[in-house]
């Protein structure tokens, strides 16, 4: 995905040492992860508050809703942080 991406643009100005070329690559990076990681925290707590009033459960809403939360954090992001190699945080 985006991190193969990025290893490939960055051969070339890496090898050149264009060092504004690899901050352009590196910030262009960074926005894109940052945007895609908001839109799925929205995602993620706008379901997990939506769907606890759709669906019945034995669980209070709210207990659904923290759930949710702690899995967001506890869970999705150590996977959206973590590089593909040897898992550099």
């Amino acid at each position: 995905g985006v991190g193969l991406a990025t290893t490939q643009a960055l051969y070339r100005p890496v090898a050149l040492e264009d060092h504004q070329s690899v901050s352009e690559v590196l910030a262009a990076t960074n926005h894109y992860y940052r945007r895609t990681g908001l839109l799925y925290a929205a995602i993620v707590l706008g379901i997990g508050t939506i769907y606890p009033m759709v669906v019945q459960f034995s669980l209070p809403r709210g207990v659904i809703l923290l759930y949710t939360i702690l899995y967001f954090f506890l869970v999705m992001i150590p996977i959206m942080v973590c590089n593909q190699n040897p898992y550099h945080i």
